[in-house]
């Protein structure tokens, strides 16, 4: 099945009502890994020649993402200094114009293990709301934090139009080479438009998958 088998669909939903976050079966979709998750978030979010911003040092396979599909990439700068946390809230805003579609990051950061603190989140939340965009957040690392807890963004009320989680096994698991990750929206227009995609390409790798099922077991 193009969303993902049924075992394994089942088996993230309950990883996720074990963190507290309640999905339906509709707003999650098995990818081929993380980085097809957030290909596919990128490209139901933006148009071409939309502009994304992203929190700068960051994955350089969001950059390859957006020139894939005629997207520009706008940085937030962030500092070694302040630990890479975010900026002031009026200087991320100040980056925002008529082209801009979407805020993408990693939380846990990657490559600057920066884990965004609640505060954080709740502020570009805010942004997305005001403005009327989308917040990507793959959060890939989530649990492998040494202080506190890492915030998902699902945790954030009121993002229900605006928030896609992108995330992925290989990390929590050591499974790079499974392939497997997920993307997941309570946006019902955009999990229309993912499944489409989703069925573009078929499907996530069926062994990999029953991996995934036998992992969080």
């Amino acid at each position: 099945p193009a969303a993902g088998i049924p075992e394994a669909l089942d088996a993230m939903l309950q990883f996720y009502q074990d963190m507290g976050i309640e999905l339906s079966d509709d707003e999650l979709r098995i990818t081929i890994g993380g980085s097809e998750a957030f290909a596919f978030a990128l490209q139901t979010a933006c148009n071409p020649g939309d502009e994304v911003l992203i929190p700068e040092p960051f994955y350089p396979n969001y950059a390859g993402h957006a020139l894939m599909n005629g997207i520009k990439v706008v940085p937030i700068r962030t500092r070694i200094e302040e630990g890479f946390h975010l900026p002031p809230t009026e200087e991320i805003e100040a980056l925002i114009t008529d082209k801009t579609a979407a805020i993408l990051f990693s939380t846990p950061g990657n490559p600057t293990g920066v884990a965004y603190t609640r505060q954080e989140m709740e502020a570009l939340g805010s942004l997305a709301t005001k403005h009327d965009l989308f917040i990507i957040s793959d959060e890939p690392y989530r649990e492998l934090v040494y202080e506190g807890q890492a915030t998902s963004i699902l945790e954030i009320p009121g993002l229900e139009a605006h928030a896609i989680l992108v995330d992925s096994i290989s990390k929590r698991l050591s499974a790079c080479g499974a392939r497997i990750g997920c993307v997941v929206s309570r946006n019902r227009e955009v999990m229309t438009a993912i499944n489409k995609l989703c069925m573009i390409r078929l499907s996530a790798p069926t062994f990999a998958q029953l991996g995934l099922v036998s992992f969080l077991k």
